[in-house]
């Protein structure tokens, strides 16, 4: 795998907003993971959670920035950006249970995943630890502020979600489609993973259970599939109704503002001919900082 080198730096600059009319990047993600999660979840939260940073996603409007659907609608042609999430999945004992970080780079077109493994051990700042006793003593803003100083990537915006609302936003969505190369009948601590070898659908429970069973670069490859599977068919959609059910679902950083911004890039990027298929990113080398 290739670093995408998602080492990027965000200027808040609320001038530039009103002068460009600026949008936001997006969700849901996943989840949302490394994840769907990640991704479906930033790109769910997107539309009712709107940034509007100009450096973000920036909406560039001229008389040849827009596209006609075959249904008549349009959207826009011209968006910019890139933006770091950090998704995280906390489990039932309320700690770290997987974590990665989704770029959302604009110019490019392009989602890429980067997963981490919990028990890498860190200095930063006269502290020490895992990223799993980070998360524990510092909560996701902790573990997003150990993962800029030791892995050099600038976290813009956190999505934390419990293994309960994860499967509540697969639930939502739909059953997913993923691909296991072997059968798989494992029993682990606190879960069960039964897979076919080759495609199959999968309910919430059996998503989640299969992050927990791979390993990080397996969550990466995982997190993109689970990406393109729901923006490729359809069962991620820009609607009211989609973003009213699942809003509630995840803890946050990103700030309300008005969705409808968001909306316009969200399905600009949905509705792109040239988007491309989502990739894995190699995990970067931890650097002591303390």
């Amino acid at each position: 795998m290739k670093n995408n080198g998602i080492k990027t730096s965000l200027q808040f600059d609320k001038e530039k907003r009103k002068r460009k009319k600026t949008y936001a990047t997006f969700i849901t993600a996943f989840l949302c993971f490394s994840l769907v999660l990640a991704a479906v979840s930033f790109l769910i939260l997107l539309k009712k959670y709107n940034f509007r940073l100009s450096n973000i996603v920036d909406r560039k409007t001229t008389a040849t920035t827009e596209e006609t659907s075959t249904e008549g609608e349009t959207y826009l042609q011209n968006y910019t950006g890139n933006a770091n999430i950090l998704v995280l999945c906390e489990n039932s004992d309320n700690k770290l249970g997987f974590f990665g970080v989704l770029n959302f780079n604009m110019d490019a077109k392009q989602i890429s995943v980067t997963s981490f493994e919990n028990d890498v051990n860190l200095k930063y700042d006269g502290k020490s630890g895992t990223f799993s006793d980070i998360y524990s003593t510092g909560g996701a803003l902790g573990l997003s502020q150990a993962v800029e100083k030791c892995c050099g990537i600038k976290i813009d915006r956190f999505i934390d979600v419990t293994e309960t609302n994860f499967k509540r936003v697969i639930s939502y969505l739909g059953d997913a489609e993923i691909y296991s190369d072997e059968k798989i009948n494992f029993k682990g601590g606190d879960y069960v993973l039964i897979l076919e070898e080759g495609e199959q659908s999968a309910t919430g429970e059996t998503v989640l259970s299969y992050f927990k069973y791979l390993d990080a670069k397996g969550r990466s490859v995982l997190t993109a599939e689970l990406l393109d599977y729901y923006m490729n068919s359809g069962k991620l959609k820009a609607n009211q109704e989609t973003f009213d059910s699942v809003i509630n679902l995840f803890n946050t950083n990103i700030s309300v503002k008005d969705y409808n911004d968001v909306s316009d890039t969200f399905n600009a990027f949905l509705n792109d001919s040239s988007r491309r298929k989502t990739v894995v990113s190699e995990t970067p080398e931890v650097t002591d900082n303390g």
